[in-house]
């Protein structure tokens, strides 16, 4: 692991009335999650996926308890996707690569009064780094870490785990490798791209090439917004991971948006912006790829 990302992984989000005082470590609480659904996984694979749907409801509650957030809006899981899951894992090996959680936005960012603007900002460093997942987005996650444990327990299929060095992805993923009894790697390749500082491209200018702050996947724009390039390495990035997919186990990747594009692209999946966890499915074979927009849950 990066020397500098076991510092930036302790990033925490304060919460409550007097953020000095009550502090949260998102991937701290998704790790400790994650080891004690695995210590009671054992009648996971009896369940049908309507049952796991509310067994993963329940530890989406008991996470909300521990974060200090409503249930209000947990996101809950579709049992017709994880049954299209079930049915993905017994296929055979292949490369599932999953769109980050909600960014966390910080107390100078959410000052700003203009979204767009926001939106740079997050996608500038330090915040683009070192910005973890939101309370409720970690909640959410419990959900499709139990949904992943559920389809290899009931395939028999084993996973690996790879990651982007950004912490919104760091934190779920830990807590993914825990229930999976699985080492978690970091990956360059799916590392997300910086916006270029406002040195080098000004808000004015970076605006009137992107006038909502997000980044299509467009060649001439990635590279004028991020570096000259940069378009094409993320192409030829993405293209050998999907030679590489493997062919018994179940590899699993969180990433950024313009790695999801590009594997769409490839694939000749429509090129989208994926919910929060929203994922695309490669196969072994070169029979084409699915795409789960809104990831396990109910839209």
């Amino acid at each position: 692991m990066k020397a500098w990302l076991t510092i930036i992984c302790l990033f925490v989000i304060p919460v409550g009335a007097n953020a000095h005082t009550c502090c949260i470590d998102v991937g701290m609480v998704l790790e400790h999650q994650g080891c004690s659904i695995r210590n009671c996984s054992h009648c996971l694979k009896c369940m049908t996926p309507e049952e796991l749907v509310e067994y993963a409801y329940d530890w989406q509650c008991n996470t909300a308890d521990l974060l200090g957030v409503d249930y209000t809006n947990l996101k809950r899981l579709d049992p017709l996707s994880v049954a299209q899951l079930v049915q993905v894992f017994g296929n055979g090996g292949a490369l599932m690569v999953l769109r980050h959680g909600e960014q966390h936005k910080s107390k100078r960012v959410r000052s700003i009064e203009s979204a767009a603007l926001q939106k740079v900002e997050m996608m500038r460093e330090p915040n683009n780094v070192m910005a973890p997942v939101t309370l409720d987005s970690a909640a959410d996650f419990v959900a499709t870490m139990i949904a992943l444990r559920y389809a290899s327990d009931v395939t028999g299929r084993s996973v690996c785990l790879e990651s982007s060095s950004n912490c919104r992805c760091v934190g779920p993923m830990k807590g993914l490798a825990k229930i999976l009894g699985r080492r978690l790697s970091y990956e360059a390749k799916w590392d997300c791209v910086n916006y270029l500082g406002a040195n080098v491209l000004s808000d004015e200018e970076l605006l009137s090439l992107l006038p909502t702050g997000s980044l299509p996947w467009d060649e001439k724009l990635v590279d004028a917004v991020v570096g000259q390039g940069t378009y094409q390495r993320i192409t030829e990035e993405m293209s050998y991971a999907i030679a590489q997919v493997p062919s018994s186990c179940f590899r699993v990747a969180m990433t950024h948006t313009q790695q999801t594009n590009a594997i769409c692209g490839l694939r000749g999946l429509p090129i989208v912006r994926l919910g929060y966890y929203g994922f695309v499915v490669v196969p072994t074979s070169d029979d084409g790829a699915q795409l789960f927009t809104h990831g396990l849950y109910a839209d």
